[in-house]
């Protein structure tokens, strides 16, 4: 019998306009449908497609996906197939998303069973937000096997040699719609010796790396380029904490040659535990046009390591790694590596430095272009 099948359905009503939709102006447009989904001559589900960005209703951008009832009856019978998943993926650019309420996690664990992760939540908690994984577009050196490209998003080039890093900021940068390829400038870029303490004295360590790549970037052509930076500092190793230097620049040494485990045992026994992450970008347009953005999470480190496995499998939509088992941000009991993606992203820097700089890269990028909407959506 013949499986998943893809039907556009013709409507002289479907909804264009400038701008994003709100949660309560998607809910009650219910008239159109782009397209259907039939399995063995049956109408089981309906794709919706929208452009929003970061903050919406909708958190990321990508082609959403919603199933009836009907539709997921066959995937937990498990009659459905990778047929169900080709299909999405050969149908549409970019990520293939779905948004399920919070109050069905039953819904949620049919399809992190056929191939969804669970990668954000919705500003309110009310719905959690799964990624279809998909193969990597093999004409980029992307990180992160889930990460796709569309073909409608703008690149930048992320000069970095982090792994961790690399995944991180793609699916930061998607979520933004801009698609992240990895550039191999990385390995030309130096780190300045930071002598003073200050953001001026900070910003040095992606500005100076930044201006040395971009005119390399020139020659391959590869703009808009983006370097960063992370510094941790920890009250415990500095006389004024107003004014702190460590780790700082030397994070990543002090990751290397101590981890958490080794910092908590120089630490045993302190009171002086505040701490801050720092998250810095360096963008560059073209030869002599750059950007820098900067942002700051205050917290604490803990008194013993919390590691999960959990959030290692959500990476990157989490990030568990390096000292982020050790530091709790201010507004959580939980450190980095315990919270689930949804708690994650609002108390990440990095998150935060990207949803700074996002903005002014797409604007550079599309020259102030306002989103193009396109929604669909009708009850079975």
């Amino acid at each position: 019998m013949p499986g998943y099948q893809m039907r556009l359905v013709p409507t002289g009503n479907l909804h264009h306009r400038e701008g994003t939709w709100t949660d309560s102006e998607f809910l009650s447009l219910r008239s159109s449908t782009l397209s259907i989904l039939v399995y063995q001559e049956q109408q089981v589900g309906q794709v919706l497609a929208i452009e929003a960005p970061s903050g919406d209703a909708f958190s990321l951008y990508g082609t959403y996906v919603s199933f009836s009832d009907r539709a997921l009856q066959f995937l937990s019978d498990g009659q459905a197939s990778s047929e169900m998943q080709d299909l999405l993926l050969e149908r549409f650019n970019g990520p293939i998303l779905a948004r399920v309420a919070s109050s069905a996690p039953h819904v949620a664990n049919i399809l992190e069973v056929h191939g969804f992760r669970w990668c954000e939540s919705s500003e309110d908690y009310r719905y959690r937000i799964l990624e279809l994984a998909q193969p990597v577009n093999a004409g980029l050196q992307m990180s992160g096997s889930s990460f796709a490209v569309n073909p409608d998003f703008p690149t930048i080039h992320l000069a970095t040699g982090s792994a961790v890093k690399k995944s991180q900021y793609a699916h930061l940068f998607r979520r933004w719609g801009l698609n992240t390829q990895i550039s191999n400038l990385s390995r030309w870029a130096y780190e300045p010796q930071v002598d003073g303490d200050g953001t001026d004295e900070e910003r040095a360590l992606v500005e100076a790396p930044l201006r040395h790549i971009a005119k390399l970037s020139a020659r391959a052509n590869s703009f808009p380029i983006v370097v960063e930076d992370t510094m941790l500092f920890i009250e415990h190793f500095n006389r004024d904490y107003l004014r702190p230097l460590l780790p700082g620049p030397d994070t990543k040494r002090w990751w290397g040659a101590l981890g958490s485990d080794g910092l908590l045992d120089l630490m045993r026994g302190s009171k002086r535990r505040r701490a801050r992450f720092v998250a810095q970008l360096g963008i560059s347009y073209e030869s002599g046009s750059y950007q820098t953005f900067r942002a700051e999470v205050d917290g604490f480190i803990s008194e013993q390591s919390r590691d999960s496995e959990a959030q290692q499998r959500n990476f990157p939509f989490s990030n568990p790694f390096n000292f982020h088992n050790i530091f709790v941000p201010i507004g959580s009991e939980l450190a980095y590596s315990e919270m689930d993606p949804g708690t994650f992203r609002r108390h990440d820097y990095r998150t935060a430095c990207v949803d700074k700089a996002a903005p002014s890269i797409r604007a550079r990028v599309l020259g102030n272009r306002p989103t193009q909407v396109a929604f669909d959506w009708d009850e079975l």
